[in-house]
């Protein structure tokens, strides 16, 4: 049994066990570099997003100043950047832990900001309202024909 958790976590009995002297000691799971290597994937992949997001929402800013476009729409891309740094935060609270696999106790677990959640959903919400209510014409330099 203790191989086979060993194996699972791509590393020896003595390291396996000396993790889990560390998790219940610290109260922090330990991570194997293959996870830990996965997760920093993601958090780059997602930065890179929210990186991006926010060059087009401030391209957006300057052309609704220039009157270019709609103003609406450097909303739109601020909260899309939002979201993106919730789902940021989420991959954080995953890297703080794998507390089921390492048994650590409920209290010492990450949890969302208070509320996180029904704010993101409530925004959304306001955001698909508020898009209803504005107008469907494009701009004379987007006009078919």
């Amino acid at each position: 049994m203790l191989s086979e958790a060993a194996r699972s976590r791509a590393t020896t009995p003595a390291g396996w066990l000396r993790s889990l002297a560390l998790v219940h000691l610290t109260r922090r799971p330990q991570w194997n570099a293959d996870e830990v290597e996965a997760l920093r994937e993601v958090f780059k992949e997602l930065r890179r997003i929210g990186n991006n997001v926010n060059q087009i929402a401030r391209a957006l800013n300057v052309a609704a100043h220039k009157g270019e476009y709609p103003p609406y729409q450097g909303e739109e891309a601020r909260a899309a950047a939002e979201r993106v740094r919730n789902e940021m935060r989420r991959v954080v609270a995953l890297m703080t832990g794998n507390y089921d696999y390492w048994g650590l106790p409920d209290a010492n677990r990450p949890t969302a900001a208070p509320g996180a959640q029904e704010r993101d959903d409530e925004a959304t919400i306001q955001e698909r309202k508020k898009a209803a209510k504005l107008p469907k014409r494009r701009p004379t330099r987007f006009r078919e024909g």
